[in-house]
């Protein structure tokens, strides 16, 4: 989204402490309207493992610095390879941060691999990582994870929240293919369907 990376250089410059960030996300179809916000909050290990990657990717910025350090996407992953990121950041001590500003904006196409049946059995897989006792306790952990959502606010959002994403230049008055356009919406949830 437009200032996302400015914004991000400044606050990795003036907070040195922090490895990782993530921020929240519009999740908008083809056309730029919206289909839900969704607001994350603190990236937590057990959370993710026992449940699923609740802060968007698509809004991930990291230091080169855990590249280096031999930190890589396992390319056995297909859909759960963020989440398996993730969690191997964050359990080998980096900081983390979540931003409450949106970063991005991520297209539902109705075939994103989120929805997908292989989604579905590689976060079992990645289940398996988690200790005896979280996987034992997964479901006291998915409610404190949900309250502490509802604590961060990420069910709710003020309105008018009003964004501005590049779609396809359907009007023909420039020869260009995409447009930047501006969109206001005076209701939203963070629930969605796919369509």
């Amino acid at each position: 989204l437009p200032g996302t990376l400015d914004y991000v250089s400044h606050y990795f410059k003036t907070h040195p402490q922090i490895d990782i960030i993530f921020g929240d996300a519009l999740l908008i179809r083809r056309d730029g309207t919206l289909v839900a916000y969704r607001k994350g909050y603190t990236p937590r290990w057990p959370y993710i493992l026992t449940s699923h990657l609740y802060v968007l990717s698509c809004t991930m910025f990291f230091r080169r610095a855990l590249i280096e350090d031999g930190l890589q996407f396992d390319t056995g992953y297909r859909a759960v390879g963020d989440a398996d990121f993730v969690v191997r950041v964050l359990r080998k001590g980096y900081h983390a941060q979540h931003l409450k500003r949106y970063l991005s904006a991520f297209t539902m196409t109705g075939q994103n691999l989120s929805i997908d049946q292989r989604a579905i059995s590689e976060q079992q897989q990645l289940l398996t990582q988690a200790p005896f006792l979280l996987r034992k306790t997964r479901l006291l952990f998915n409610g404190i994870r949900w309250i502490e959502k509802f604590i961060c606010g990420a069910y709710f959002q003020k309105m008018p929240l009003i964004y501005s994403v590049y779609v396809p230049n359907t009007q023909n008055i420039k020869s260009e293919e995409f447009i930047r356009n501006k969109f206001s919406v005076n209701r939203a949830s963070f629930r969605w369907r796919f369509e």
